[in-house]
């Protein structure tokens, strides 16, 4: 029905069968004792190419009307970061947990009704992005799963997730400047950064509370850092003097491409080009 009033129907195809497969995360710390996994090629339906469109505009327009730090890059976090560092400030770094399984309906639909209030957003919209929450898993022959209680899901792989979680992101950080004003926070996908000014120990110990009771509201764990005066964040090394360098994980491995390779040339021109604008860019 969604791709008839879009006159897509023809264009789009219905969930194909497609086999799942779970990826575990052995690099994490402490995975013996606590081992965990990722659902790799989920079932999906085209529809969320729309879905995905509708949530980019959605997340922009909200970004623009509340002046959130919501970064959509290194970039984008750095230009932030060059106005804020103070010697008297402190780093808190936390990571949302299992942020794509822990979505629920609940909390999206407070997001959507959060979005509303800033700016329109129609019933056939809402429909769309909710009616992309159906996951399915199929087996090797052909037999499918849902879920117990729902199948709505956010899954590693849909087209439309990572918006969702961009959506989910703007709602968290208006939770947030409840207490920490807006300009000493930003966040990425599942990665959240906090600045504060004038730290001190009881200022930053009731904000490391009040974030851990935020996001227990929401549904949400997170992990968070003591405070910093130093910290890794995305693929840049902060200090609170205002300093910066490259920073690498250590399971990131330097990968080199031979000139001599059977890349498109298109790729292998752009190679250095990219290279230069990320050492200009830090």
């Amino acid at each position: 029905m969604i791709a008839r009033n879009f006159e897509l129907d023809n264009r789009m195809e219905i969930h194909q069968t497609s086999q799942a497969f779970l990826f575990l995360k052995d690099h994490k710390p402490n995975f013996r004792a606590s081992p965990s996994c990722r659902l790799i090629n989920p079932a999906k339906t085209d529809v969320g190419k729309i879905s995905k469109s509708i949530l980019e505009k959605l997340t922009a327009t909200l970004r623009a009307k509340t002046s959130l730090n919501q970064w959509k890059s290194t970039n984008e976090m750095l230009s932030w970061f060059r106005k804020q560092a103070s010697p008297k400030s402190k780093f808190i770094q936390y990571d949302i947990e299992t942020f794509y399984p822990s979505i629920t309906e609940e909390l999206l639909s407070r997001a959507i009704a959060f979005a509303q209030s800033h700016t329109g957003v129609s019933a056939e919209e809402i429909n769309i992005i909710q009616h992309c929450r159906s996951s399915l898993l199929f087996g090797p022959n052909g037999e499918s799963w849902r879920k117990k209680d729902s199948n709505f899901d956010v899954t590693m792989g849909c087209y439309d997730g990572a918006e969702v979680c961009e959506l989910i992101g703007v709602y968290l950080l208006t939770r947030i400047t409840e207490f920490v004003p807006a300009e000493e926070m930003g966040i990425y996908r599942d990665d959240g950064l906090l600045l504060i000014k004038n730290a001190n120990g009881p200022k930053v110990e009731r904000i490391r509370k009040r974030l851990y009771r935020t996001f227990s509201e929401e549904g949400l764990k997170i992990t968070m850092s003591k405070p910093l005066d130093s910290v890794d964040f995305l693929d840049v090394t902060l200090k609170i003097d205002g300093t910066f360098k490259p920073f690498r994980k250590e399971n990131n491995i330097t990968q080199y491409v031979n000139k001599q390779s059977n890349h498109p040339p298109l790729v292998l021109d752009n190679i250095p080009k990219m290279i230069n604008k990320r050492i200009i860019g830090i």
